[in-house]
């Protein structure tokens, strides 16, 4: 787990238990009114307890984080999480009472500490099991895995394999080993575990969805390292790497160790962050209000679709997202049934330069179709992709398949950030640009420049763009 991760897993925990030790505290209070009183209000000499409420709020949280409870539940047993939190809890409770007796404080009830101590230290204990349980059953089905690429020796790729292997809970899968030459001369064979030689990197990234290259070459291999580095990052892959002596242009520099192993990792896009942690709610919560605002729009447009031209309403594509996993892409239909058949016949009429295809007056396309394209109502139903996760409202262009195979190194980079619905490529042309490496350009300063800031700038130019029918043909 990377560690700026850890760290904002570590500021919701901390958030999270805080909150926990607050609902405690209040309701230790309010069984003390019911138990007093017979109701579930608070007396009024009730509120001279406000200032413990503050003490305990803080002071819980700080006791947890001493006692290793954080930043992260991914290799801890719940044997030993509630061990720190019954030591925690009676460390505080120690200390409250150590207060109330030092300052003389005989009028505050014994009982609401008491309560409150039992209450928090239950609460935490399902928390962190609930927690700790999740994501051992997510782990275990495979969800949300990182494919990792070893790159090493024999031997140390087999270790590190085999530790990674050994803690689920980390969330990453192995997808291969590469090995030096000399090993493949000497006899080793290929097979699922072994994908090839050090040389063979650029064909196990084109052919593989890896999100990770840990490379633990010997130091003696530098020059190979840095022929290894040099392919991770024309296809956008992160890296991670023992420190060895080395030269390299790569984004940004890292240092972060996992199962004791040190490493530097080199990432090819937007560090994790607040900002990034926040895109993704506005990319969840805004597809969601969308998708049900534009419900009318999509149906007056897909009746159009049917009575005008055989077919479905709806188009699926496979498409590419991170690192060229393949997704469905759902789009209203713009052209007649079978057009995807015709492409090739009409290959030669093709204005951009690489291996995306744009034509003049294509004639696939249907007259609903050229309208709805025009003022690009055919990309709502994009706001579901959104909304499943396999694009972003706003991000590189989604590519297909077939134009993947055909990217030089570099361009590949563009697969290292997940793709949106819009962009600096439509806001700066769209179908205007006619080079696909000033295209890629785009993408790739949009990724290396990332930010708040650059979505919203890129949101609102986007409604002025698809209002004035700019670029969309």
């Amino acid at each position: 787990m990377h560690k700026e991760i850890r760290y904002f897993y570590r500021k919701i925990n901390i958030l999270g238990d805080a909150l926990i030790a607050a609902v405690a505290f209040l309701a230790a209070m309010y069984l003390k009114a019911y138990f007093d009183t017979g109701f579930w209000i608070l007396p009024e000499h009730f509120l001279q307890y406000f200032w413990l409420f503050y003490v305990v709020v803080a002071l819980w949280p700080l006791l947890l984080n001493l006692n290793g409870l954080y930043p992260t539940n991914r290799l801890r047993t719940i044997r030993s999480a509630v061990k720190i939190i019954i030591q925690s809890s009676f460390q505080g409770a120690l200390i409250i009472f150590a207060i109330l007796f030092a300052l003389k404080m005989h009028h505050v009830s014994r009982a609401i500490i008491a309560g409150f101590v039992v209450i928090a230290t239950l609460l935490l204990i399902v928390k962190e099991s609930a927690v700790i349980i999740s994501l051992y059953v997510t782990r275990k089905k495979g969800a949300g895995l990182k494919n990792v690429l070893v790159v090493g020796t024999l031997e140390s790729g087999r270790e590190i394999a085999k530790k990674i292997e050994a803690h689920p809970f980390l969330g990453l899968n192995v997808a291969g080993i590469l090995i030096t030459q000399k090993e493949i001369q000497e006899g080793v064979k290929l097979d699922k575990e072994i994908k090839g030689a050090l040389e063979d990197i650029e064909m196990v990234l084109h052919y593989n969805p890896i999100d990770i290259a840990l490379i633990t070459i010997d130091r003696k291999d530098y020059q190979e390292v840095d022929e290894v580095i040099f392919r991770c990052i024309e296809e956008g892959v992160e890296i991670w790497l023992r420190p060895t002596p080395f030269t390299s242009t790569a984004i940004a520099l890292d240092a972060d160790e996992i199962l004791g192993i040190p490493l530097f990792i080199f990432r090819m896009g937007p560090k994790f962050s607040w900002g990034l942690f926040t895109k993704t709610v506005i990319d969840k919560v805004g597809a969601f209000i969308l998708s049900m605002l534009t419900l009318p729009v999509i149906g007056l447009s897909a009746v159009a679709i049917k009575i005008t031209s055989s077919g479905p309403a709806l188009f699926k594509q496979r498409r590419c997202t991170l690192q060229g996993r393949i997704f469905a892409l759902y789009k209203l239909r713009t052209m007649y049934e079978g057009a995807e058949k015709m492409l090739e016949e009409l290959r030669e009429n093709n204005v951009m330069r690489g291996p995306v295809f744009k034509m003049e007056n294509d004639p696939r396309i249907t007259p609903v179709g050229r309208f709805l394209r025009k003022l690009s109502i055919d990309e709502i139903p994009q706001f579901w992709n959104v909304f499943k996760g396999d694009m972003s409202l706003i991000g590189p262009r989604p590519p297909i398949p077939k134009e993947v195979e055909g990217y030089k190194g570099w361009q590949r980079r563009r697969l290292s950030m997940r793709p949106g619905i819009t962009g600096l490529w439509q806001v700066s042309g769209r179908s205007d640009i006619t080079d696909f490496e000033k295209l890629a350009v785009l993408d790739l300063k949009y990724i290396d420049n990332w930010s708040p800031w650059l979505d919203i700038k890129i949101f609102f130019k986007t409604i002025w763009v698809v209002l004035s029918c700019q670029g969309a043909k």
